[in-house]
């Protein structure tokens, strides 16, 4: 299928948007202001993410899906390597030490924990690509509603303080392929299935919907996610991120067909290239940086810097090894 490099432009906005999450954009002017940024608008990028990738997944089903497998396999084999001084980095005989490290193996070491995800979520949804729209959409719900418990629940305390409130706040019991991978990969492939029957002529309200009315329904979504931000920053004593967020779930969504809508076809990959490598290469930058700056809006503009210099040589790198973005 044609790209629409309207997207290939939103996967750049969203992987400068991971590294001003990571770098803690403004936290040096304004913790407050910080937190309600980092958990409204950062934290889309990654489901939306998901999003754009289900919605391509729709054709790779139909197409060569073990191509796609392996393409995404080496992709995490490879830059699972290159942060091994990370990981491996403290390695210790034990059988602790041994469990650390085939989580890290099977889950992914800090960022790359979204290549495992979407890997588990198109297997699951691969193996239940049979079943109608509202089935999907509604274990997506079911899925995501759990996740969402459960980082609730942990980041609330609600079992106390013990082995079950430390095992709820340990990001691999809700941020997974299950319960975050799952839901909004099935969004977008359900969402590729809908504009395609759009395309045929069928009646799709997303697609149908003139783009002021879908922008101003997004921009309720986005101040439903932002409230349930500044509910959570008064009604917790310490600020504590939140992966998960119930507004998330819809919000994401409508983004993507708001700039989806925007047609913009073309069949360059560079810009869609250039995100991928910002997202996977700019925690170096931030380990590099924080040698000399603390954490803030001058760590952010610094790594922006130095991932999109590394960018451009891992896209003239990708010339010669393809798997590496």
């Amino acid at each position: 299928m044609q790209r629409n490099l309207a997207l290939d432009w939103l996967k750049l906005v969203l992987a400068l948007m991971v590294v001003g999450l990571h770098s803690v954009f403004l936290r040096e002017t304004s913790p407050q202001v910080s937190y309600w940024l980092s958990n409204s608008v950062f934290r889309m990028a990654v489901p939306i993410f998901l999003v754009i990738n289900g919605y391509y997944f729709f054709s790779v089903v139909h197409q060569s899906p073990q191509a796609w497998f392996k393409r995404v396999l080496l992709l995490y084999v490879f830059w699972m390597l290159v942060y091994s001084y990370f990981w491996l980095g403290d390695w210790q005989w034990s059988v602790v030490g041994l469990a650390k490290q085939v989580k890290d193996v099977v889950l992914g070491y800090d960022h790359l924990w979204y290549l495992p995800a979407m890997l588990g979520a198109a297997a699951i949804l691969y193996g239940v690509r049979g079943w109608s729209t509202g089935k999907l959409l509604f274990s997506a719900l079911v899925l995501y509603t759990l996740g969402l418990v459960l980082q609730y629940a942990g980041n609330y305390h609600l079992a106390g303080e013990g082995l079950l409130d430390r095992l709820l706040n340990t990001f691999w019991v809700y941020r997974n392929f299950l319960f975050f991978g799952f839901p909004f990969f099935t969004l977008g492939y359900v969402l590729r299935k809908l504009h395609l029957q759009h395309e045929c002529g069928e009646s799709v309200a997303l697609f149908q919907m003139p783009l002021a009315a879908l922008s101003m329904l997004t921009s309720v979504a986005w101040l439903c996610l932002l409230g349930e931000v500044v509910v959570n920053w008064y009604a917790l004593p310490k600020a504590e991120g939140f992966d998960m967020l119930a507004s998330l779930l819809w919000v994401c969504p409508l983004v993507f067909v708001l700039v989806c809508r925007c047609n913009v076809p073309g069949d360059s990959r560079q810009i869609a290239n250039c995100a991928t490598a910002i997202y996977f290469i700019h925690p170096l930058w931030i380990a590099f940086f924080t040698q000399f700056i603390p954490l803030g809006s001058l760590m952010t503009l610094w790594v922006t810097l130095g991932s999109l210099v590394s960018a451009y040589v891992l896209i003239q790198l990708q010339r010669y090894w393809r798997f590496i973005l």
